[in-house]
């Protein structure tokens, strides 16, 4: 999954912000509802196994990969307050995904789930944009 966050913030270098947090949505949506059976399969499996460690260090790297992105479009803003966005953002999309996988099991559509997520994502960060 980080790969292929970094991949597409690579790709959307010279777009919007807007655009660049939609395609890094797209590909969390995506992922999680190519096959949602096998992930919540794996979800499960892996919180019996992974120790805290492992688990933090993925979450931790999808957090920076947020960070990173939004490093790139607002410089200016306070490191403590980007990583209090990614890490939010990151809660957000995760969290949501989770529930597509877990809950919903892969039976709504892709632009659906999407365009739920996308609501809550740019909603959350248009309102801090303001409150800055």
């Amino acid at each position: 999954m980080i790969r292929t966050l970094r991949q597409t913030m690579v790709r959307h270098a010279d777009a919007s912000f807007s655009t660049l947090i939609d395609a890094m949505l797209d590909d969390c949506v995506e992922m999680a509802l190519q096959q949602p059976k096998e992930w919540a399969a794996l979800m499960m499996i892996e919180r019996q196994v992974e120790d805290l460690q492992g688990f933090r260090a993925f979450h931790m790297g999808i957090q920076q990969t947020w960070s990173d992105a939004f490093k790139s479009r607002y410089p200016a803003v306070p490191l403590s307050q980007i990583t209090s966005m990614s890490a939010m953002v990151h809660a957000i999309a995760y969290g949501w995904c989770a529930q597509e996988i877990l809950v919903f099991r892969g039976d709504r559509t892709r632009q659906a789930s999407r365009q739920e997520l996308g609501l809550a994502v740019h909603g959350y960060l248009n309102t801090v944009q303001s409150e800055s």
